[in-house]
């Protein structure tokens, strides 16, 4: 590593090699009340839910209105939907 900075020392300021380390994060909810809304309606719709007879669809419904309605749950829902769709695709 040392080597390397060495080398892109000549071609990058010192002020970005000497930078703290900094995470990152996906806009998950955004992607799921935007883009991904009709995704998320469609594998967590009621139907959907009692077809797989895995999750209560009440709590299901629960979350998946106080997402749309409050913004709470994202986790759940990004996992649920995950879930869903994998388990969709090895039912085939």
């Amino acid at each position: 590593k040392a080597l390397l900075k060495n080398i892109v020392h000549q071609y990058v300021p010192t002020s970005l090699l000497t930078k703290e380390k900094k995470g990152f994060s996906i806009p998950m909810k955004t992607w799921l009340q935007g883009p991904l809304k009709e995704t998320v309606r469609h594998y967590l719709s009621e139907s959907s839910i009692k077809n797989q007879d895995i999750f209560n669809h009440n709590c299901v419904n629960k979350l998946r209105e106080e997402f749309f309605n409050k913004g709470l749950h994202t986790e759940n829902i990004w996992s649920l939907l995950i879930f869903s769709q994998w388990k969709e695709s090895w039912n085939r």
